[in-house]
């Protein structure tokens, strides 16, 4: 398989909480079998199940002395809030030096790539309490937020999404390019991102508010909130002059964000304005029933009859991706829904029908995201892509875009299907 494609297919994976349930429904072994539907299992498959357990039982060994510790309940109330007190307390009395708590992380370590989310997230709370490295007790965090997500405790996980929020926020970077403790927890690797279409950059201003945060861990930390659907509440709650209030603790506002607003609210006027032939046509249930299945007559129709052209309806869509980056997601998905109804460009009518995905899912209006993410799935199948490459970039975001619709009760059916069909892999060998 392509690497970069390979990688991105990981990424989703892991994102997801069906990654959880599909890796505690068997081993890697059963599932080698079930998708080539074969009993034979590739020898290196045999080898690194044996390095595996090795690798486990050897960290378990290592990590023996600090786990028993910390499951004394009337030990560990010996611990106080001075670690460098702890760590003399734990090395004079019970011989646990950094070695033994360096293996205790990276015991819990091992056990979030195996799987084991629930004793991953036990054991890097444990390990935090007894760590001195402000470094490595951060890499920790982001592992129990990943762990808190994978096993989908949200509430724990929005406790731990602020608590890094307010470390992040305090601690003094050594450059705006510094390390990225997430990734560095997780071992990812940076595959390519590859976009099918202008809607996927839709509402990139939504971060605006977080700039003053190193930008690899703030991209990191916007990505698990959306993954976790905590991004939406949190988006939903408040302007962004108000967010920024919250985050700076403030009332002052910066002269380009008042700026800017003077800015949006002038391109949504003119925007307004410049749509309004086709919004007021299609809001008239008498002069809807007048258009037909031939778009073209429609065109001609809506051009003689009511001197709506070609840019008037250009405007109509660009009037609803201007509503979807406001946060106007309700707006934007019905003007959206009428512009296809009119657009005889077929890659404009693609990106559109990807927007109203978009807009459906951020409403959590979970049953029509999934007719929408049906009805993408039969036109990227069936459409002539200008290359295969083109074709495959879609199906990968109709993947990726797929996660978002777990909420619904044939949601994981569908990003199965999706996911393991060999029709989404035609082009991947």
């Amino acid at each position: 398989m392509n690497l970069p494609v390979r990688l991105h297919l990981t990424f989703i994976a892991i994102s997801s909480s069906l990654y959880l349930s599909f890796c505690k429904s068997s081993s890697s072994m059963a599932i080698h079998k079930s998708l080539y539907h074969t009993e034979d299992v590739p020898q290196d498959m045999v080898d690194r199940r044996v390095e595996v357990v090795a690798r486990l039982k050897s960290l378990e060994e290592s990590a023996a002395p600090p786990i028993s510790f910390l499951q004394n309940a009337t030990l560990v109330q010996e611990l106080c809030s001075d670690k460098q007190y702890n760590l003399q307390m734990l090395n004079d009395r019970f011989q646990i030096g950094a070695e033994q708590i360096e293996a205790f992380y990276q015991f819990a370590k091992f056990q979030f790539e195996c799987g084991h989310y629930s004793g991953a997230a036990d054991y890097l709370y444990q390990y935090r309490a007894l760590c001195t490295d402000s470094e490595r007790s951060l890499s920790a965090l982001w592992g129990k937020l990943a762990a808190e997500i994978l096993m989908q405790n949200w509430d724990v996980a929005l406790e731990e999404l602020n608590q890094l929020k307010e470390i992040i926020d305090s601690k003094p970077f050594e450059a705006r390019r510094s390390h990225h403790f997430g990734i560095s927890f997780l071992e990812s690797s940076k595959g390519s991102l590859l976009k099918p279409c202008d809607f996927y950059l839709w509402g990139n201003r939504s971060i605006a508010p977080w700039r003053a945060m190193n930008l690899p861990v703030r991209l990191h930390l916007t990505f698990i909130a959306i993954s976790s659907s905590l991004y939406l509440s949190f988006c939903k709650s408040s302007s962004s002059m108000a967010i920024h209030k919250s985050l700076y603790h403030t009332e002052d506002v910066p002269q380009d964000m008042v700026d800017r607003r003077v800015e949006v609210v002038a391109r949504l006027k003119s925007l307004e304005e410049s749509a309004a032939p086709p919004i007021s046509f299609l809001q008239n249930a008498t002069l809807v029933q007048e258009l037909s299945s031939d778009k073209q007559y429609n065109l001609q129709m809506l051009n003689d009859r009511f001197q709506i052209g070609a840019e008037q309806i250009e405007a109509l869509y660009q009037y609803a991706k201007f509503q979807f980056e406001c946060g106007h997601y309700s707006g934007a998905a019905d003007y959206l829904y009428q512009y296809r109804a009119l657009c005889t460009d077929s890659e404009r009518s693609l990106s559109a029908l990807w927007g109203k995905l978009a807009a459906e899912i951020l409403m959590q209006n979970w049953d029509v995201a999934l007719e929408e993410l049906n009805w993408l799935k039969e036109i990227i199948d069936s459409k002539n892509f200008v290359s295969p490459l083109n074709q495959l970039q879609n199906r990968i975001w109709l993947m990726h875009w797929s996660l978002f619709i777990f909420n619904h009760e044939n949601g994981r059916n569908a990003i199965i299907g999706y996911s393991f069909k060999t029709a989404c892999f035609v082009h991947l060998s």
